[in-house]
């Protein structure tokens, strides 16, 4: 392999980034600064067509305007009278005041007290609901500023699995790939078997990542997270 940080490649290539937030998560503040970063290294390969970022709630909250989104986007699907729990398979938060009585506690007080502790416990019992239906919801899109963003459930590996499940169904319905470069920012070693469909599709990989020799050897070029822009290539 060799590097270079300036390649001259056809500007009729295309190049797609799909970034798994999961797996390679920077500090809140950084993402965006870092994405920039991202799309200005790949368009050395060809224009930047798709920017695909995949990741649970938590990730996403690291950026701002992307949560807010989100939420704009909860707001819509759940309420306070939107059947929330139709979401959660009939769970039921525990009753606030459950805790309380299984130590042997009395609950007993004035009717003034009480009234407001109800009224604390049905807001506690409210949130717990919607934030229960929340983590099992199906996986979101959206697109904010450009950037498109599946949001998936904070389960194990539900991030690469809808990473790898989006890139090839979008490159198999794209007729020709031969100038096509799909640019993966992930260190996840299940991004392999996306690396060998890439290629038997007849694209292009890139991959961004912090472990070079996790992925760097399935890709097209390679290039560091702590050194973006430079890259190290081979058979480009």
């Amino acid at each position: 392999s060799s590097s270079s940080s300036s390649i001259s490649l056809s500007s009729a290539n295309s190049v797609w980034i799909f970034w798994d937030l999961d797996n390679i998560c920077p500090k809140a503040g950084e993402v965006e600064n870092r994405l920039d970063l991202i799309r200005s290294a790949a368009e050395q390969f060809g224009e930047v067509k798709r920017i695909e970022v995949v990741a649970n709630r938590r990730s996403i909250a690291r950026v701002k305007k992307w949560n807010a989104a989100l939420e704009d986007l909860d707001s819509v699907v759940l309420s306070p009278t939107a059947g929330v729990m139709d979401l959660t398979d009939g769970y039921q938060p525990p009753d606030p005041t459950e805790n309380s009585r299984s130590l042997g506690f009395s609950t007993a007080s004035t009717s003034r007290s009480s009234g407001r502790r109800k009224s604390r416990a049905a807001g506690r019992r409210l949130r717990w609901q919607q934030e229960f239906a929340k983590s099992r919801m199906q996986t979101q899109c959206l697109v904010v500023g450009g950037v498109s963003l599946t949001v998936v459930p904070n389960i194990p590996q539900a991030a690469d699995k809808a990473l790898q499940s989006l890139a090839l169904s979008l490159l198999e319905k794209k007729k020709s790939l031969s100038t096509t470069y799909i640019c993966v920012v992930s260190d996840d070693t299940d991004m392999e078997s996306l690396l060998h469909e890439v290629k038997e599709l007849g694209a292009k990989s890139l991959v961004v990542g912090k472990k070079q020799k996790s992925l760097a050897r399935f890709s097209n070029a390679f290039c560091s997270w702590w050194s973006i822009g430079t890259w190290f290539y081979q058979n480009i």
